[in-house]
């Protein structure tokens, strides 16, 4: 069974400080892995690079057994929530969500048809015309 994610060597410099050195990992298909450290262990990086949104400086990253450098292929069997990203409070879920879909390449028909499954099978079928920001 191919791991979820493999990292060899990897490693993240920010001019002359490294948030990442020499990390090899791999969280297994099947498994709970938690990852924990105190401020400034690197965390938060790892994250960027696995999702695509930083590059390593050195080392290899393998997503699903894919370099997701040379494919975005294995993105599409992760769900992610960064940190910093921000809602729009004035849209919908449903704009949000088929937004993003269409981002992805969608047409705007699939983007809406998939997004509607995405906010039912997460309990969110009834309000999904409603702005984020009016969200509790």
């Amino acid at each position: 069974m191919v791991d979820l994610v493999r990292t060899v060597k990897l490693s993240r410099a920010y001019e002359h400080e490294y948030a990442l050195i020499d990390l090899n990992a791999n969280f297994p298909a099947g498994q709970i892995t938690a990852v924990l450290g105190p401020n400034g262990a690197g965390k938060s990086t790892l994250f960027k690079i696995l999702m695509g949104r930083l590059k390593p400086s050195q080392g290899t990253v393998r997503l699903f057994g894919t370099d997701p450098w040379k494919s975005t292929t294995p993105y599409r069997r992760i769900g992610y929530v960064s940190e910093s990203e921000r809602m729009y409070d004035w849209m919908t879920s449903l704009d949000f969500i088929s937004t993003l879909a269409r981002l992805h390449g969608m047409s705007r028909d699939e983007a809406i048809e998939r997004s509607k499954h995405v906010l039912n099978f997460v309990g969110l079928e009834d309000v999904h015309h409603k702005e984020i920001g009016k969200y509790s």
